[in-house]
């Protein structure tokens, strides 16, 4: 018994021996979650994911090394490793790393090819959770029982620790991200247009003084500039810096920074470098971070700095060191501007560090090149090109610069009307708000006297005015906002910042809530009464007959008056109560007989009832005799008591007879007065003499005969002649003829003062061919020439269609579709209409600029669009814009004289031949699988894929598209290709039991639809009996007509003694082994039997 438990021992201390280890390993990944499941909370962080990566970046590129996590929507095929940190203390700190890479790409941004993308030794099987993108090839269980990714063994890396997207779900929205980003250093860029500290060149450092000045240098010369915060007591310290004081190479030392485990509030810095129109930025100074002593990690500490406040700093120094606490300088990136007094925020685009550099970037929209630079800190932009050594230092931020401290609430009260700020105290003293708690009702007072505080904790508020300083009315408008946990605020949907409103509402000031509120002033109740008076020029008494009479009173917004607030209703007397406001009073129409005079007068009524004039002159007192006769003759306001008195003056219009005026009409080439009038109309417009121009009366004068067209005219208006609609046969000349008579009848008109004498003669003939006015005492003649229209000339176009190769005529036009299109320009640029063609394929044309273009070509034939321009004159001819036109012949309808586009001409018709070629095959390709040695083609084909890129004839780096086939038949292998396309075939999985030959097989197809092998000679033709066996033992394209047969040979795999890690053989081995072990054990016991 003892011989037989040593040898079931021994067996299976061989199976183990033979059976590969990772036979029995779990393999298992961990369950798929996306970032956020995988760590709940941290998309309320100021920079959301990104914030714990040290690279995130939609491109990215690796050039060393990196001992920092990565989160990249493109990483660029590398040589070079990331997430390493094997053999490090304090590993607690990435105990839940990540990274993610969604896609892997050559460099030339293609598909990066099998067997390259990520080394080997990338991430360490202690920390690493490696998502991968949908798209890129993964292998569990690979070469040596290893996982593979994108055909190369990962070395330190388990399949559990490695999860892929599936079904079109990633890891991390990259989208989603870049859109908070942009939106995290929007709000970093507004703030700092007010900002604690701004440096917008060297000067400032040299004018600063230390212990003084936040800006300052410490030796006297720029070669120890220095921004110094220790004297700042605030949560978060903004400062702007243009971008060019780091483009020189002096170092630039930040001093009084604060760990964020030294205190329960410490102190974050927020540098903004501002491009200010510029979107690049060259980094050629070295930056240092000095914090208070005792606060950064022992043996990453420098050189040391005694800062304004007298205490002693230390540097931070580059280290691998994962102690993060002290991180707290984000480097923001933008490039701002201002427009109409209005900022705009830009983008930077390039960042480029020629100096090592410490702290966080934040550049979402930028490229930073880091080339041979060691940089500390996280890199998050859109593509970051590599660097030096980088070290992981991630920032530790907790909030954003817009918070609120919670403590109390500033009141910034202005007047409404001034727009000037409120600062007498005792009119403050009445001041008071209640602002309410909306979940819990809770309602606090503010006031003056109390300092404006209440608790602000977390939640939605209402703040209301509900009495208004001295002399002010209540505005009890509601302003409702939102305080989020992490005590930002919102009102009205918008985040609330440092950007002072010019309206009520709310914003932050060092991190403070203000309510700015407009009031406006308390209207007085005094009234007034005006009454609006007419008075005669000339006897300075009053008009008693007011028949006609009409004023317009207007109360205008403010002194201004460009914006009206209201018009001012009047009484059948002409009064109207007012109140406190800005006035002017115009007269509209003059009463019968008198003449118009509307220049407006203004004047004001203040809040205590006293009136002034336009030009802030006092009134006059009003004496009840000036109601017989006025002691002036000039417009006048006068004021007694609470009443108002405005005399009104014009002058009597003079007597004159009317004036009767004929209009003639006349031919403006014979200038002979034209006798039949059917279809000619004027409009005679009557207007209030003066310079507004208000229509009196407007009349249409329509007739046949001359006698038709007579009206009488009254003295003292100005008139408007306009020709409506011209006689028949001549063209519209709708010019307006303005011309004026006095009240004393004296004419003049827009040509000159007074008007030519008439003389009967022009009755006959005109002596100019230009419109006119003409007098003969009472009598007016008005001349009106027009142009005869010409008579139009057409040409009938008929649109031809050929075969290109036979020159002969297309019978079937199925599908068939022309386009005629006339220009306004003879560069044929400006399109006046398109012409319809119709079913016939014919059209009437008249003089003009055209083009003709096929549309849709018949049913077999390719469409061809090229334009043909041509321009028919006024007199008929016709112009081709290239060649000359030629006589039609009816043989052309046999055959054609050419088989280019060509118009011909016969008498009044064209005749247009266009041209089209018959439509190609489509192009098929069809991807065969031969066995190498036997040449028969291999019918297993399930496991089969190949990879098909198109690429740009013209341009073959310009990848047009990216092709996967597989499946397990024939048909699933075939695939269309287009003509003037470069096209590489690679087999990226083989059947089973082939070895995989990834090479790859390039062709290309003309223009012409024939396929040519790379050396440029055309493919041979394909032989159906190649189809079964190939007639070579290497890769080759066939082509037969429309379609081509790409021939791939693989060798077979050599079949091994036991069956591969992850092969389909592993149950038939280890049934095989089991039976070994039965067998074994059965023989044994027979001998021991004997």
């Amino acid at each position: 018994m003892k011989k037989a438990s040593n040898f079931i021992i021994l067996l299976l201390m061989i199976i183990h021996t033979i059976i590969p280890s990772s036979a029995f390993a779990e393999q298992t990944a961990e369950t798929y979650q996306t970032y956020y499941e995988r760590h709940p909370g941290q998309e309320d962080d100021f920079l959301g994911a990104a914030q714990h990566f040290n690279v995130f970046a939609r491109n990215v590129h690796i050039t060393t090394d990196i001992n920092g996590n990565v989160a990249a929507q493109n990483l660029y095929s590398t040589q070079q490793s990331f997430d390493i940190w094997r053999g490090r203390e304090k590993m607690d700190l990435i105990k839940n790393d990540d990274d993610y890479i969604q896609n892997i790409l050559a460099a030339d941004g293609t598909p990066a090819p099998m067997g390259t993308g990520i080394p080997a030794n990338t991430g360490n099987n202690q920390t690493t959770y490696l998502a991968l993108g949908e798209g890129i090839d993964y292998q569990a269980v690979g070469t040596d029982g290893k996982p593979t990714i994108n055909g190369v063994k990962n070395d330190q890396t388990t399949a559990k620790q490695i999860v892929q997207d599936q079904n079109g779900q990633t890891f991390i929205d990259f989208d989603s991200e870049f859109t908070h980003l942009r939106s995290a250093n929007d709000e970093l860029a507004k703030n700092a247009q007010s900002a604690d500290i701004v440096v917008e060149s060297d000067d400032q450092f040299l004018k600063g003084t230390k212990g003084k000045d936040a800006v300052y240098t410490a030796s006297g010369d720029l070669n120890n500039r220095v921004i110094d915060v220790s004297q700042i007591d605030k949560e978060a310290v903004v400062i702007k810096l243009n971008a060019a004081v780091l483009a020189d190479t002096y170092t630039l030392d930040i001093v009084g920074l604060e760990a964020a485990n030294a205190s329960d509030t410490n102190k974050e810095v927020f540098i903004v470098v501002d491009g200010e129109g510029s979107d690049s930025v060259t980094i050629n100074g070295k930056i240092k971070l000095y914090y208070k002593a005792g606060e950064n990690p022992a043996d990453v500490t420098g050189n040391t700095f005694v800062d304004n406040q007298g205490n002693t700093e230390q540097e931070r120094l580059e280290t691998e060191l994962m102690d993060f606490a002290d991180s707290t300088v984000l480097w923001s990136f933008t490039n701002t501007t201002q427009v109409s007094g209005k900022l705009s925020i830009g983008k930077m685009k390039n960042i480029e560090l020629h100096s090592p550099w410490i702290g966080s970037i934040l550049a979402p929209d930028a490229t930073v090149d880091g080339t041979g630079v060691n940089i500390q800190g996280s890199v998050i932009a859109d593509t970051y090109l590599g660097s030096g050594s980088l070290y992981r230092w991630d920032w530790q931020g907790e909030f954003s610069p817009n918070k609120t401290n919670g403590e109390k609430v500033m009141v910034e009260k202005y007047d409404g009307h001034t727009k000037e700020k409120l600062t007498d105290e005792k009119l403050m003293d009445t001041l008071t708000y209640t602002v309410t708690n909306l979940a819990s009702k809770q309602t606090t007072e503010l006031t003056e006297k109390n300092n404006w505080e209440a608790s602000f904790v977390p939640g939605d508020y209402q703040i209301v005015e509900t009495n208004a300083p001295e002399g002010y009315a209540v505005d009890a408008t509601p302003i409702n906002f939102t305080i989020d946990q992490k005590m930002q605020v919102t009102s009205g949907s918008q985040l609330v910042d440092s950007v002072e409103p010019t309206s009520s509402g709310l914003y932050l000031k060092d991190n403070q809530l203000v309510f700015r509120q407009f009031d406006e002033p308390k209207q007085a109740t005094v009234k007034k009464n005006i009454h609006l008076l007419k008075y005669d020029q000339t006897t300075k008494k009053e008009v008693a007959d007011l028949s006609g009479l009409t004023f317009k009173l207007t109360s205008y917004q403010d002194e201004a008056r460009q914006q009206v607030k209201e018009q001012i209703p009047l009484t059948k007397d002409y009064q109207a109560e007012l109140e406190p406001g800005f006035y002017g009073v115009q007269e509209e129409t003059a009463p019968t007989g008198y003449a118009l005079e509307n220049s407006e007068y203004y004047f004001t009524i203040d809040s205590t009832g006293a009136v002034k004039g336009a030009d802030s002159s006092a009134i006059a007192t009003w004496s009840d005799g000036y109601l017989i006769q006025s002691p002036g003759s000039a417009d006048t306001l006068y004021q007694s008591a609470d009443q108002l008195y405005f005399q009104k003056f014009d002058q009597k219009q003079k007597q004159a007879k009317e004036f009767n005026l004929q209009l003639l009409k006349y031919d403006k080439s014979t200038k002979k007065q034209v006798s039949d009038l059917s279809g000619l109309s004027f409009q005679l417009t009557q207007y209030q003499a003066g310079e507004h121009k208000q229509v009196i009366e407007q009349q249409m004068i329509t007739g046949n005969q001359i006698s038709d067209f007579t009206i009488k005219l009254n003295p003292g208006y100005d008139y408007t002649i306009k020709e409506v609609t011209a006689p028949d046969g001549y063209e519209l000349s709708n010019s307006n003829f303005d011309f004026k008579i006095t009240e004393d009848g004296q004419l003049s008109s827009e040509k000159s003062v007074g008007v030519p004498q008439w003389n009967p003669s022009f009755e006959t003939k005109a002596e100019t061919n230009q419109d006119l006015l003409y007098q003969d005492g009472k009598q007016l003649y008005y001349q009106k020439f027009d142009k005869k229209i010409a008579q139009t000339v057409t040409k009938k176009i008929k649109l031809l269609k050929y075969d290109k190769t036979t020159r002969t005529p297309i019978g079937t036009l199925t599908g068939l579709k022309f386009t005629i299109t006339q220009y306004s320009d003879e560069k044929y640029t400006k399109t006046s209409r398109v012409i319809d063609v119709a079913q016939d394929y014919t059209a009437e044309l008249t003089p003009g600029h055209y083009s003709i273009t096929e549309t849709s070509a018949p049913t077999g034939f390719s469409v061809e669009h090229t334009p043909y321009y041509f321009t028919i004159k006024a007199d008929g001819g016709v112009k081709l814009l290239h060649g000359s036109l030629k006589e039609w012949s009816a043989g052309y309808l046999v055959v054609a004289n050419t088989n280019e586009d060509q118009l011909y001409q016969n008498k009044d018709h064209l005749y247009f031949e266009k041209f089209d070629t018959t439509q190609m095959d489509q192009l098929q390709l069809h991807l065969l699988k031969y066995d190498g040695q036997t040449q028969k083609i291999i019918k297993n084909i399930s496991k089969l894929k190949f990879q098909v890129t198109q690429y740009q004839q013209a341009d073959p780096t310009k990848v047009v598209k990216v092709q996967q086939l597989s499946g397990e038949k024939a048909s699933d292998f075939t695939m269309t290709v287009k003509e003037s396309s470069i096209y590489k075939i690679q087999e990226i999985s083989a059947p089973e039991g082939y070895q995989l030959d990834d090479s790859t097989f390039e062709f290309t197809v003309d223009a012409n639809g024939t396929f040519h092998l790379k050396g440029g000679q055309a493919a041979p033709q394909w032989q159906s009996k190649d189809e079964a066996v190939a007639s070579a033992k290497v890769d080759q394209l066939y082509q037969q007509k429309s379609e081509a047969y790409f021939q791939k040979m693989d060798k077979k795999k050599a079949v091994p003694i036991l069956p591969q890690t992850g092969g389909h053989g592993t149950l038939g081995f280890y049934l095989s082994a089991s039976l070994f072990i039965v067998l074994a054990g059965i023989l044994y016991k027979k001998r021991a039997k004997n």
